[in-house]
C-alpha cells in the first residue's frame, strides 16, 4: 500500500497515549520501584519512602478522594509546604481525575477564601502550620458549598497539631486502596492543575493541562541536563507555579525529592551532604538564603551542585559566593502560563 490513505485506512485506530506526568510516575515505579523517592527530616524524625511506597500512598489518596465523591474536573486545594504529602498530592489528585490547586499560604485569609470560592474546591489538605489561616479563610468564604478538610501533621513540624477539619491525613489514606486502578485522562488537554496569581487588585486563574505539565517537566530536564536519579532539594516553595513542574521532572528521572520546609534553610547544608543533592531551584531570595547557610556551615558538599535561578538574578555578591562554593548556576524564566519554567536564558554568572 502506498500513500496516506493506504497506510491509514478508514476505521483503523492510530496508536495514541495522552501525555501526562502520571505516566512518569507509572514508568518509574515499574523500572525503579525500590529507588528512594522522598527524604524528609533528619535523625529520628527522618521519613524515607521508595517510589513503590510513594505510589501506593498516591493510590490510597486517589481512592479515598473518589470515595468522598471527588471525580473528573473537581478541584482539590492544598495548603502544604515542601513535604512528602505535597509530593503525593501532586500525583494522587489527578489520579482521581481531579484538578490540583496549590494555594499560597502567605496570602491573606480573605484572598484564600476568594480562591476557594472561585475554584469551587470540594476538598482541601491543610498542614498544621497553616491551620489558623485556613480556618479563617474557610470562615470568610461566601459560597455555601461544603469543603471537606483533611488535616496533615508533618512529623518535622515543631508546632501543635491544631486540627481544622474532618479527618487526619493518615486516617484518610487508610480508607483508600493502595492498588487503586487509576486511569490516564482520555484527553491530554484536561486540566491537571489550577493556580492563582494576584493581579491589579484581583485574582487571575491559570489552568495547566496534563499535556502542558508533561512538556514543561520534560523541558526542565532537557534544559537543565537533569540526569537519571538526580537528587533534588526542595528550596523552591512547591505551591508556587506547581513547584515549576519539578516534582513531575523528578519522577520522570526516578530521582529523590529532598523536602525542606520553608524557614529551615539552616538544615540545607546537612541535607545536601546526607542525600547527595545534585539540584535545587528558586528565585533570587532562595539563592541568597542558601548561600548564607552554606557560608555559615562552611560546607564543602556543594561542589558541582546545580542551581537554577528563575526570574531576576540574585545580586552579584550572592552569585560569586555560590560559585566560590562550587555551585553551578543556570538562569531561566518562570512563565506561569506555560505551566513552569521556560528554556534556559544563560549561565547566571556570565
Amino acid at each position: 500500500m502506498t500513500g496516506t490513505q493506504g497506510w491509514n485506512p478508514p476505521g483503523m485506530q492510530v496508536d495514541y497515549a495522552p501525555l501526562s506526568p502520571l505516566s512518569f510516575l507509572a514508568r518509574t515505579v515499574a523500572m525503579h520501584p525500590q529507588r528512594l523517592a522522598v527524604a524528609h527530616g533528619a535523625g529520628d524524625q527522618i521519613v524515607k519512602r521508595t517510589w513503590l511506597q510513594l505510589y501506593a500512598r498516591c493510590g490510597s489518596l486517589a481512592c479515598a478522594l473518589k470515595q468522598e465523591g471527588i471525580g473528573k474536573g473537581d478541584v482539590v486545594a492544598v495548603m502544604l509546604p515542601n513535604t512528602p504529602a505535597m509530593v503525593e498530592a501532586g500525583f494522587a489528585i489527578p489520579m482521581a481525575g481531579a484538578v490540583f490547586c496549590a494555594l499560597d499560604p502567605r496570602q491573606e485569609p480573605s484572598v484564600i477564601a476568594k480562591m476557594l470560592d472561585d475554584s469551587g474546591a470540594k476538598a482541601i489538605l491543610v498542614d498544621a502550620e497553616f491551620a489558623e489561616s485556613a480556618r479563617d479563610a474557610l470562615d470568610l468564604r461566601r459560597s455555601g458549598h461544603p469543603v471537606f478538610v483533611i488535616d496533615v501533621v508533618d512529623p518535622v513540624f515543631e508546632g501543635a497539631a491544631n486540627p481544622v477539619g474532618d479527618i487526619g491525613y493518615e486516617e484518610f489514606l487508610a480508607q483508600g486502596d493502595p492498588a487503586y486502578a487509576w486511569k490516564l485522562p482520555q484527553d491530554e488537554n484536561d486540566a491537571i492543575a489550577l493556580s492563582y496569581a494576584c493581579a491589579d487588585g484581583g485574582l487571575e486563574s491559570l489552568l495547566c493541562s496534563h499535556r502542558g505539565a508533561a512538556i514543561s517537566a520534560l523541558a526542565v530536564i532537557l534544559e537543565w541536563d537533569m540526569p537519571r536519579h538526580a537528587s533534588y532539594l526542595w528550596t523552591q516553595p512547591m505551591p508556587h507555579g506547581n513547584g515549576w513542574s519539578l516534582s513531575w521532572s523528578v519522577a520522570a528521572r526516578a530521582g529523590v525529592n529532598v523536602c525542606l520546609r520553608d524557614g529551615h534553610f539552616d538544615r540545607a547544608p546537612e541535607l545536601i551532604g546526607a542525600h547527595g543533592v545534585t539540584h535545587y531551584c528558586g528565585p533570587a531570595n532562595v539563592h541568597a538564603r542558601l548561600q548564607e547557610a552554606l557560608s555559615a556551615s562552611q560546607a564543602r558538599e556543594a561542589a558541582g551542585l546545580q542551581g537554577m535561578v528563575a526570574g531576576d538574578p540574585p545580586v552579584q555578591d550572592v552569585i560569586l559566593g555560590l560559585e566560590r562554593q562550587g555551585v553551578v548556576l543556570t538562569h531561566a524564566q518562570c512563565l506561569p502560563r506555560t505551566c513552569g519554567l521556560s528554556v534556559r536564558v544563560d549561565q547566571a554568572g556570565d
